[in-house]
């Protein structure tokens, strides 16, 4: 089928896990006859830090120039190229990107937004939150991560018609089928490498503020005290990486390995009977639900909005202190019934989320997008 229309979503930079999910959608355009283009630039700063690019290779390189003003940070890309190139460009929804503001107000633009729907993970002024409900409201579709994204500015006036849930995931069929290849064997040499004890919690994300490390390590401390042969393992790289590496030397329990991707993640997984995560909640709720390894989290305001898939029934919330925190951690891991059980529900909650499926909703979002 000829390419009749083109379509460019624009991102700072494409992390390992979106990869999957453009590869997937470009396949599912082409069918449609929609030429989909990846236009982004490379990770700076803290999002360098992180360790997670991936050898995906966009159709577009973009070059942004970033500023702080004020405590604020702002950005500009030059996408003019682009726009003249393409029936509909999707950008973030996000306030600092200058370029965004001027690409909504341009008569002759098709632009979309995909995003949070509000802020998540922060608290902002009346000012800032009305400035993000006035620039979504000029977007020509509206493409929420969640749910509760897409009924957020639709609360704030923003046209249902005109939006697309996505549920935003990771490429679960993939962790699934590595999950499956574990066996007795390879978990036991991996409990042996690590010096894992029988109660093992594992942290899995970025190692920056937002996690609340410091949060984690007292709670561990309680929990050490409490629970023999704990082992806290911390996955993730970020620019608390050397923090944590010091801790390690002060609590024998410890264990910190890198950022972890495929068979390396499925293996981590496969000896956790917990995962311990304080602070920020995002996309890893994904992969423990489809792991079937209980997420233990706190009612902390500042989660991204992934954490809307996790429920009673699939995890465990407690209140933001210590104290609470670690006695949630010390039950359940004495609790293998509860545990199971969590696990199960986690499974049979995953079973929608794939990268197949988002993919499919995106296109089908951009087809309607492209017609309204």
């Amino acid at each position: 089928m000829t390419s009749s229309r083109s379509v460019t979503i624009v991102q700072e930079y494409v992390p390992a896990y979106r990869a999957p999910l453009f590869r997937e959608m470009k396949v599912l355009a082409k069918a449609r006859g929609i030429d989909l283009r990846i236009a982004a630039g490379t990770p700076q700063g803290t999002q360098a830090q992180r360790g997670d690019t991936s050898d995906f290779s966009p159709d577009i390189r973009v070059g942004e120039q970033k500023w702080s003003v004020l405590g604020r940070r702002l950005s500009w890309r030059s996408l003019g190229s682009v726009y003249r190139d393409s029936d509909l460009v999707i950008l973030e929804q996000a306030r600092r990107n200058i370029d965004t503001h001027l690409a909504l107000r341009h008569p002759k633009h098709k632009v979309a937004l995909w995003g949070h729907g509000r802020d998540h993970t922060r608290d902002v002024s009346q000012r800032d939150a009305k400035l993000l409900a006035d620039m979504t409201a000029r977007a020509h579709w509206f493409f929420g991560y969640t749910t509760a994204s897409v009924d957020h500015v639709v609360e704030t006036g923003f046209p249902r018609e005109r939006t697309t849930v996505l549920n935003n995931t990771t490429d679960t069929a993939s962790l699934s089928a590595t999950l499956a290849d574990e066996t007795l064997v390879s978990v036991a040499a991996t409990r042996a490498r690590l010096g894992l004890g029988a109660n093992v919690a594992t942290f899995i994300g970025a190692l920056d503020d937002s996690k609340r490390l410091d949060f984690l390590l007292d709670a561990a401390d309680l929990v050490a005290r409490d629970v023999p042969d704990f082992t806290l393992v911390v996955a993730g790289d970020g620019p608390l990486r050397d923090w944590i590496d010091q801790q390690t030397g002060t609590r024998p329990w410890l264990r910190r390995v890198g950022r972890l991707v495929g068979k390396d993640l499925a293996s981590c997984l496969a000896v956790s009977d917990i995962i311990a995560m304080p602070g920020r909640v995002g996309l890893l709720a994904v992969d423990a639900l489809a792991a079937g390894v209980p997420i233990v989290t706190t009612d902390w305001p500042f989660h991204a909005p992934e954490r809307a898939y996790l429920t009673a029934n699939n995890s465990v919330t407690t209140a933001n202190t210590a104290a609470a925190y670690a006695n949630g951690i010390t039950a359940l891991l004495a609790d293998r019934q509860r545990r199971d059980g969590l696990a199960s529900c986690g499974r049979q909650d995953s079973v929608d989320l794939t990268i197949e499926k988002m993919a499919q909703r995106f296109v089908e979002g951009i087809e309607h997008a492209l017609d309204a």
